[in-house]
């Protein structure tokens, strides 16, 4: 009966034991449902966060292709630029010709209008001698006259 009883306490120790272990097992379940929650809490922010870095890589994405656009659109007007630049320069330069001719134009303009001034000086010269032979001969005519 001893050995019976001693047996009995024994048990009744261990389910002690083991009941205390279940009660930790159920603590230790709940921390882990709770771990669990928490980490799907987190998965679910993580998962948000991906969609806010998709949609913002697909804002990056559009702006550096609108840059492409606007890079080539101004690569374009530079070319375009440097065409015009260069028809001013050659429009320039025959410019500059034609201003070299008119110039030259000018002074054989001033060089004949010389010549015409002193052959109009010539000319009062020679209309003045005219004049003079005239009034001789009008005076040689009254004394012939006379």
């Amino acid at each position: 009966l001893s050995v019976v009883s001693t047996i009995c306490r024994i048990n009744e120790v261990m389910l002690s034991v083991v009941s205390t272990i279940c009660r930790i097992n159920e603590v230790m379940l709940s921390v882990v449902s709770t771990i669990c929650r928490i980490n799907e809490v987190m998965l679910s922010v993580v998962s948000t966060i991906c969609r806010i870095n998709e949609v913002r890589l697909s804002v990056v994405s559009t702006i550096c292709r609108i840059n492409e656009v606007m890079l080539s659109v101004v690569s374009t007007t530079c070319r375009i630029n440097e065409v015009s630049l260069s028809v001013v320069s050659t429009i320039c330069r025959i410019n500059e010709v034609r201003l070299s001719v008119v110039s030259t134009i000018c002074r054989i303009n001033e060089v004949r209008l010389s010549v015409v001034s002193t052959i109009c000086r010539i000319n009062e010269v020679r209309l003045s001698v005219v004049s003079t032979i005239c009034r001789i001969n009008e005076v040689m005519l009254s004394v012939v006259s006379t």
